[in-house]
């Protein structure tokens, strides 16, 4: 189904294990080639030193690179299956205050991900994603595989 961004970022808002876990994603770009998200210590976000729980930070960019390939294609009218294959968290301080995260899709990679799934019908992409402060001071940083396959 192709979405418009504006109605993904408000069906993602509403998504509860977005929802419960404290995530909320700010802006979607039109051609969903970036997103940028807020995750907020909440009572249900708290761990037993107070700061925000490692699953809850785990789950606030899990799914959104599959998401933003996924519309990607369906823009372009390729049938594609999206998901996050792999995945490594490292947590770099304790997350005890509200933190940001910016998601790209260059143009590039826009591209050749294209390219190789007409050609392969396979496309495995690699991305670092960082949780940030407001004054950008790195709590947590998140390496990811997503995989894209070509449903004929």
């Amino acid at each position: 189904m192709k979405l418009k961004s504006g109605f993904a970022r408000f069906l993602i808002n509403l998504y509860p294990p977005m929802l419960f876990n404290g995530v909320r994603v700010l802006n979607v770009s039109k051609d969903f080639t970036s997103l940028k998200l807020r995750i907020r210590r909440t009572l249900f976000t708290r761990n037993h030193s107070g700061s925000i729980f490692g699953g809850s930070l785990f789950s606030a960019v899990d799914p959104f690179y599959a998401l933003m390939f996924w519309q990607i294609f369906k823009q372009e009218e390729i049938n594609c299956s999206t998901w996050l294959k792999s995945a490594e968290i490292k947590y770099l301080k304790p997350a005890n205050k509200k933190l940001y995260a910016s998601l790209f899709i260059s143009e590039e990679e826009k591209k050749q991900a294209l390219a190789s799934i007409k050609s392969q019908g396979r496309f495995d992409a690699h991305y670092t994603v960082y949780l940030v402060d407001k004054e950008g001071f790195k709590y947590v940083e998140i390496k990811q595989l997503i995989t894209l396959k070509n449903k004929k």
